[in-house]
């Protein structure tokens, strides 16, 4: 396999991976990650997904 392609793959999973992250924690399946610990170094791996999923989902009205 390529380089190109496994870091195709990597950033697909990543952006999957990002974006169900923080569908959970939209709906509050996951909690915020503001204390130190896992879900911390969760929030800031996925962070710029998050600005992402949250422009999409204020501009649709999925945003409370």
């Amino acid at each position: 396999m390529s380089a190109k392609k496994k870091i195709g793959i990597i950033l697909l999973l990543y952006v999957i991976l990002g974006f169900a992250y923080n569908i959970g924690i939209s709906y509050g399946i996951i909690p915020y990650g503001e204390a130190a610990g896992p879900l911390n170094v969760l929030f800031w791996v996925f962070y710029p997904i998050s600005i992402i999923w949250t422009i999409i989902a204020a501009s649709l009205g999925l945003q409370f």
